[in-house]
């Protein structure tokens, strides 16, 4: 399937039922009775969902007190420390989490890349130059493990992965794994690249995305065994990875409940699923 023929379904990370009905008032269509029906459904559907969001939050709201809270409740679209909008920022914060906390590597890590070195943290470059190309983010045991991560916040132009990956692994010996952190739906395209490409590392490269990471960040902070300067800078991140890349809505600071503008299903149905799975703590 080509780019021109592939269907986009990132229109649902901003569907919002409640805008649904209002349609028939800005239209010269007559009969809008099966929109009416479907927005009313999915505005039953985001009532019933906001409901164990709150109760959820609120649990969040009490555990995380000392850090602020449960992050959902703030707007993390005025962030200023991370450059929400600049790719390197994502890399940045993410390379200090990882170097500085050698549980949270291996949680995140292990899975893809085992085993991880026990108990060491590991140093973490930024922007490797090598050659004509530039890793998001490396990080080296002294064991020899070497990590290549390449961070995506949008950005599809997966193939130069591969390229990159391959001179890592020419300039410097070691026991390398690869690993592109991107959006859930960017996963598809990544699918169609990975199939289409006669790289020899193509099938090498392990795609993880931003919702597996920011799951990781909450079991940590649920467990809060980590330092409070490192939870302090993982509660922002995950904050604004869960509003900006993974479209959960903001929650009142008040009662954690979403506003009425902020019932997009998709939207809930993630925030839920993170709520309720970063409770368990593998």
């Amino acid at each position: 399937m080509t780019d021109a023929t592939k269907t986009d379904w990132s229109f649902l990370r901003r569907f919002n039922a409640s805008t649904v009905s209002q349609l028939r008032s800005r239209t010269a269509f007559d009969d809008w009775t099966a929109a009416a029906e479907f927005a009313l459904a999915g505005r039953r559907l985001a009532t019933e969902l906001a409901s164990p969001v709150t109760e959820n939050a609120r649990e969040w709201n009490t555990r995380l007190l000392a850090l602020g809270g449960e992050p959902s409740a703030t707007d993390w679209a005025r962030f200023r420390p991370l450059r929400l909008e600049r790719e390197e920022a994502w890399s940045d914060w993410l390379a200090h989490l990882l170097e500085t906390s050698p549980a949270f590597c291996s949680s995140l890590l292990s899975s893809r890349v085992p085993p991880m070195p026990p108990g060491a943290a590991p140093v973490a470059t930024r922007e490797d130059t090598v050659e004509h190309r530039r890793a998001d983010v490396v990080l080296r045991w002294n064991s020899g493990t070497r990590i290549h991560i390449e961070v995506k916040v949008g950005d599809e132009a997966f193939e130069k992965t591969f390229e990159t990956s391959a001179l890592l692994q020419s300039r410097e010996a070691g026991d390398w794994h690869h690993v592109i952190l991107l959006p859930p739906w960017s996963l598809a395209h990544w699918s169609e690249c990975v199939e289409a490409s006669r790289h020899p590392l193509a099938r090498k490269v392990d795609a993880m995305t931003w919702r597996e990471l920011a799951l990781k960040i909450r079991q940590e902070l649920w467990r809060a065994a980590a330092p409070l300067s490192w939870s302090a800078w993982a509660w922002a991140f995950t904050g604004a990875v869960e509003q900006r890349l993974l479209g959960c809505p903001r929650l009142a600071s008040a009662t954690l409940a979403p506003a009425a503008d902020g019932l997009a299903l998709s939207g809930l149905a993630a925030l839920e699923s993170l709520l309720e799975e970063g409770k368990r703590h593998e």
